[in-house]
């Protein structure tokens, strides 16, 4: 099934962890390239991908689609340590 999703770039890749090494997934590339081995290489990694002058040029935007498992949105282990660290400190209060 075909859902349109509201994003303008025609160019996906994904970012896959296979035993402990983050990859990307890039149909340009003849194979995934290792990105690291650590969330904070996954982290600066998104960070340059985001902040890349030459894709905010135009209409031509780097967009940012995550893909959650119930229990990670629930318990928000996706968010940054800092991040998740004060959610759960003003749930608590």
């Amino acid at each position: 099934m075909f859902v349109p999703l509201p994003f303008h770039s025609k160019h996906w890749i994904a970012i896959r962890r296979i035993a402990d090494t983050y990859y990307e997934l890039d149909s340009k590339h003849h194979e995934p390239l290792i990105i690291g081995k650590t969330d904070s290489d996954v982290v600066e990694f998104l960070a340059a991908r985001l902040n890349d002058n030459e894709a905010a040029k135009g209409d031509k935007r780097t967009e940012l689609l995550l893909v959650l498992t119930a229990e990670a949105f629930r318990t928000g282990s996706w968010k940054h340590d800092s991040d998740s660290n004060v959610t759960e400190q003003s749930e608590n209060s």
